[in-house]
């Protein structure tokens, strides 16, 4: 080969490997529209192409005794991606300790959730690495204890998500409201 075109395909190379880059540094920001069920909210994302890519459910669980409320929260996301943080910001309407159960299977990164400075009432769970449990569908279980007599608690939550998936970013962004009520 003359140096000429070996000079050509080197230049070709570096300019794919360079558009590659760029793209995987790109951060698509995901469209999101919410859906509500019976004791469940369910936030879908979708990507550019209109295409549903991952959802944030929030699930009501039960009454673990009298005044002690448990509900879930589940991302899902579709094969091939992965999800790389996840904040959640969880704010009941009345004044109230929230918890986080001790999640199942394999090893977390250490955990933390901790009261919101700007809002006292709340309670912030950031995970900036979810490592292996970002993999497939990541299920966080919480408790709420109310401090005030209450039959109904209407729990606000923000999601920031982060999603890795074919050498692109993805964001989302939700804000879901769950009334968990008294049976």
């Amino acid at each position: 080969m003359k140096k000429s075109s070996k000079l050509l395909v080197s230049i070709i190379l570096l300019l794919v490997v360079c558009a590659l880059g760029i793209k995987a540094l790109s951060v698509e920001s995901l469209k999101n529209e919410e859906i509500g069920e019976p004791d469940e909210v369910h936030s879908n994302f979708y990507d550019s192409k209109g295409e549903r890519v991952a959802t944030l459910s929030i699930m009501k669980r039960h009454y673990l005794q009298e005044d002690v409320i448990s509900f879930r929260v589940n991302v899902w996301h579709k094969d091939g991606w992965k999800t790389k943080s996840l904040k959640l910001v969880i704010t009941p309407n009345v004044s109230a300790e929230v918890y986080l159960k001790i999640p199942e299977g394999y090893n977390w990164n250490p955990l933390k959730l901790q009261r919101n400075r700007d809002n006292l009432n709340s309670a912030v769970l950031e995970i900036p690495d979810l490592g292996v449990q970002g993999v497939g569908s990541t299920t966080l279980d919480f408790i709420v204890v109310p401090l005030e007599r209450t039959n109904t608690v209407l729990i606000t939550i923000k999601a920031e998500l982060e999603f890795s998936g074919r050498f692109k970013r993805y964001k989302g962004e939700s804000v879901v409201d769950i009334e968990l009520k008294k049976k």
